[in-house]
């Protein structure tokens, strides 16, 4: 009996232990020099879990061009720290990364240019910042990534044209901010501009209140999620910079909006329809006859301060009537509640400035 059990024992030991060995660097590990990270490979063979955080940032006399030696990471349990580097091009190395339980920070990358390399990554547990790479273009390679358990930032790249790669994302756990990246901000207002004058985008305004009736955010829907919506302001009353907001359906009392331009045009039709009225209503008033040759210059001026009074209280009240009626707001009530969200996201999706 002693016999059959020893060898199952054994068995069982060594399964363990190898367990055992995939998770490594409890406290964390910084990385400064590319041999460091070629000699991973070879002095932790069994490590695909690095249970602590990572840093990834190239120290003053040797650089770092690759992370093709970090390529049986799978995991990665605390914040992995990727910037300083100025020749790192993409995070070609990493494709077996799957999960980061803490933060996905990329800073200061000069050469970075784009995320290839984590087309695994499919959760991040805490944030997702990106900042600071001035040759970074685009996010594409994020394709997987469903999830980011607290909020996103992506500021201050000065090439990034494009958010593509974050669009099949489920969920975002508190808010987005994105901001000062100027090659973003013009790729969306040439593709807006382009569809306006194609005639196949109508742009909305969106409000969006709290639960209690005070206005929560002002801007332009760009995106409509299960249980959220983000918001691309253009008040600067709210913002010092025009951002990216993500409000979560609980936080909604009732969102309204309203095409762009009609409160421009209400007054505008207004004003022309006053003026018309305005006419027609001053052409009714006549020259005295038989009046003496004293009393007819006064009567005269007379009747043309009243003529031009008519007109210009033409124009104001039809102003002021066109605004009022174009001023008017589509609403639909959220109330907080989910099922509600659910019920009217169809309709809310329409509102979306590009689609």
């Amino acid at each position: 009996m002693i016999k059959k059990i020893f060898p199952l024992f054994i068995l069982l030991l060594t399964v363990l232990t190898k367990t055992n060995s995939q998770d490594c660097f409890p406290k964390g590990v910084v990385f400064g020099t590319q041999d460091q990270i070629d000699s991973f490979t070879v002095n932790y063979p069994e490590c695909t879990r690095i249970v602590g955080g990572v840093e990834i940032r190239e120290n003053k006399r040797r650089g770092i061009t690759n992370l093709k030696g970090l390529s049986h990471i799978t995991a990665v349990g605390g914040q992995l720290k990727i910037f300083n580097n100025s020749s790192i091009k993409n995070f070609s190395g990493l494709e077996n990364l799957n999960t980061i339980d803490g933060c996905l920070i990329v800073k200061a990358n000069k050469s970075l240019t784009d995320f290839q390399g984590l087309e695994n990554l499919s959760a991040i547990g805490s944030c997702l910042h990106i900042y600071n790479n001035a040759s970074l273009e685009n996010l594409e390679n994020l394709t997987n990534l469903n999830s980011i358990g607290r909020y996103l930032k992506i500021h201050n790249n000065a090439s990034l044209k494009s958010l593509g790669g974050l669009d099949r994302m489920d969920s975002i756990g508190s808010y987005t901010f994105i901001k000062e990246n100027p090659s973003l901000l013009d790729t969306v207002a040439n593709e807006k501009r382009q569809l306006v004058n194609d005639g196949k985008l109508i742009e909305y305004y969106t409000w969006a209140y709290s639960l209690n009736g005070t206005l929560h955010n002002r801007g332009e829907l760009i995106a409509v999620k299960d249980s959220s919506i983000s918001l691309l302001a253009v008040s600067k009353k709210l913002w010092a910079e025009p951002g990216v907001r993500n409000i979560e359906a609980q936080n909604i009392g009732e969102l309204q909006f309203r095409k762009q331009g009609k409160v421009r045009n209400g007054v505008l039709i207004g004003c022309l329809s006053g003026f018309a009225v305005g006419i027609a209503v001053a052409s009714t008033i006549k020259k005295e006859e038989d009046v003496s040759p004293v009393i007819e210059p006064i009567s005269n001026a007379t009747n043309a301060v009243a003529r031009v009074s008519i007109l210009f209280a033409g124009i104001g009240v039809g102003a002021m009537v066109g605004g009022i009626i174009s001023s008017a707001r589509i609403k639909i009530p959220i109330n907080g509640n989910q099922a509600t969200f659910a019920k009217n996201k169809r309709e809310i999706t329409k509102y979306i400035i590009m689609n």
